[in-house]
């Protein structure tokens, strides 16, 4: 099934290319229970800029077109101003980058969706969008990938991103995690700060919260550390190597440090005090804690304190005038002619004296690697060349909500924020949130129950089909809707998202119409109580891998249709993959 490449299909093939929506508006999110942790990506911020010029040369270029939903006809265009690099959008991208490093996907680790990280790091949105994509070696290819010149209509989300008149600054961000690159893109109908800061490329703390259950315990890290008797020092981090349920590639290890886990000591060598650990007498002490479910174990030396003789200078030792010169210590009275002849300073100690700079070690002596011995391939070994950019004058203006082009051959670019409430006798209400611009759609829908009970759906897409992004529900059992109706449209419902319904506590039985034409990668993973799945043949013709992985080991899995829609729903949904103990039936 070609689309926007927005899922997490393509995680499974190199390289990867994935988009978001344009000029969101305000969509809510949801947290789960997350843990804080902290670990370093090596960030490549001089290379993630350099992707500006290139950008800029192709709003500014003769290829700044894409298709129209023919697929035949290209929309072209014209008098694009140049996106001006915004350093403080720079920081919502690099929050971004190290987040996908270990949560691929638009979804953010903690299960929020991306615009809270504009929050997150103070950015306001007025107009936003965010390309992300894993695997190229460099820049140039990274940019290549998301022009999209050889894709149709459905799958050009990341090249109408960079065409868009909407936007008018950008943010770039590249982290390098396992030996795997990631690059974010980040969007803005504003500009905060075209301020340049100095770029970052070295390994940096990044602060990241992310859900319990995606986190498999590897190994503690091996730590080691010293505590005087009768003194006390600060708690220190627990650190580990962790796996992430929804890292690209899968399996792959990050180092990870958490705050505040050790909080019982043995009490005989160490205990705890507040936020610091008290050494009480000499020896190997302890002090223990819970991270990702597995008890930390850290040892504690305690140095025995001793009291140090008091040491009393001799005569010797103390030097006084006399001491230092005297007629008989010097030479004769000859040799003593002036003060300055006695003893000063330079005369005691000198730089020449002691040592000069040639005799310690000059940078060559200790052999500092030549260029050729520490530095990568240049850049025109590894990036493909790109056109100069075009000048032009930058010119930063606040979006309007229409925009119009003044080329008859150019789209009418139509940017729609709505936000509709129905409340009910009872006190229910629905609250429809619907985003439009450039044919790229996002509805967000909020029910509440009278006695407070929320379910969460989000739904994106181009033109009139959407996928469903995020289904946060407390409900037992799920009917997937044909059609959902926003702004006085009707959209067909025809994909479940990747990781859409991802660990549910709630869901018991799901229903699936006969819109849906495909079931994303782990679209109802880690739904433990999920027992029976139906399925409406005649729209389904792609399952991805894992779609089902982690429901219910018992699991009936129910096929509405003919014997033969049945049978080959039947091949698509064992070559995803499905327990041992699960059936499929017939209906």
């Amino acid at each position: 099934m070609e689309r926007e490449k927005r899922n997490l299909s393509g995680r499974l093939l190199m390289p990867l290319l994935f988009t978001l929506a344009i000029l969101v508006f305000m969509p809510f999110g949801s947290r789960a229970k997350a843990a804080e942790i902290t670990y370093e990506p090596e960030f490549n911020q001089t290379e993630a800029r350099a992707m500006l010029a290139d950008i800029n040369s192709f709003r500014a270029g003769d290829d700044a077109w894409y298709y129209d939903s023919d697929n035949t006809t290209k929309k072209y265009c014209s008098d694009l101003q140049p996106l001006v690099y915004d350093y403080d959008l720079e920081k919502v991208a690099m929050q971004r980058a190290a987040e996908i490093a270990i949560a691929w996907g638009h979804t953010r680790p903690d299960g929020s969706n991306t615009w809270t990280a504009y929050d997150d790091c103070g950015y306001s949105r007025k107009g936003a969008g965010e390309n992300i994509a894993a695997g190229y070696s460099t820049a140039s290819s990274a940019f290549i990938g998301w022009r999209e010149d050889n894709e149709g209509y459905s799958g050009q989300g990341h090249r109408r991103n960079m065409l868009s008149s909407g936007f008018k600054s950008i943010g770039i961000a590249c982290v390098t995690v396992g030996g795997t690159k990631y690059w974010v893109q980040e969007f803005s109908g504003y500009v905060s700060s075209d301020q340049a800061t100095d770029a970052n490329d070295s390994a940096t703390p990044v602060k990241i919260s992310v859900s319990d259950s995606d986190i498999t315990f590897d190994s503690a890290a091996g730590q080691t550390i010293t505590v005087d008797e009768g003194s006390s020092i600060a708690i220190p981090d627990a650190e580990a190597s962790v796996k992430f349920a929804k890292a690209w590639p899968q399996g792959k290890k990050v180092n990870v440090k958490v705050t505040g886990i050790f909080v019982n000591a043995d009490n005989e060598f160490v205990s705890i005090s507040g936020n610091t650990i008290v050494g009480l007498k000499a020896g190997t002490g302890s002090v223990t804690g819970t991270m990702f479910g597995n008890s930390v174990t850290l040892s504690v030396t305690v140095n025995a304190t001793t009291t140090p003789e008091p040491v009393t200078p001799s005569p010797t030792e103390i030097v006084t005038p006399t001491e230092i010169v005297t007629p008989t210590e010097v030479v004769t009275p000859t040799e003593i002619v002036t003060p300055t002849e006695i003893v000063t300073p330079t005369e005691i100690i000198t730089p020449t004296e002691v040592v000069t700079p040639t005799e310690i070690i000059t940078p060559t002596e200790i052999v500092t690697p030549v260029p050729t011995e520490v530095i990568t391939p240049t850049p025109t070994a590894v990036i493909t060349p790109t056109p100069e950019p075009t000048p032009t004058e930058t010119v930063t203006t606040t979006p309007t909500p229409v925009v119009t082009t003044p080329e008859p051959t150019q789209t009418l670019i139509t940017n729609v924020n709505t936000h509709t409430v129905d409340t009910a006798a009872d006190g229910s209400k629905k609250e429809v949130f619907y985003s439009r611009s450039d044919d790229f759609v996002e509805i967000d829908i909020k029910n509440t129950t009278a006695d407070e009970k929320t379910e969460e759906i989000s739904y994106s897409g181009n033109g009139d089909n959407l996928i469903i992004d995020t289904w946060i529900t407390y409900k037992k059992t799920v009917s997937i809707p044909k059609t959902v109706k926003a702004n006085g449209k009707k959209f067909t419902v025809t994909s479940i998202g990747s990781g859409a319904l991802a660990d549910n506590k709630k869901v018991k039985k799901v229903k699936i119409s006969s819109k849906i034409e495909c079931i994303e990668c782990e679209a109802f993973s880690g739904c433990k109580k999920l027992k029976t799945i139906e399925i409406t043949a005649g729209g389904l013709k792609e399952i991805e891998e894992d779609a089902f992985a982690g429901i219910n080991s018992k699991a009936k899995i129910v096929i509405k249709g003919t014997e033969e829609q049945y049978n080959e729903l039947k091949k698509l949904i064992e070559a995803s993959g499905i327990g041992s103990k699960m059936t499929i039936v017939r209906k």
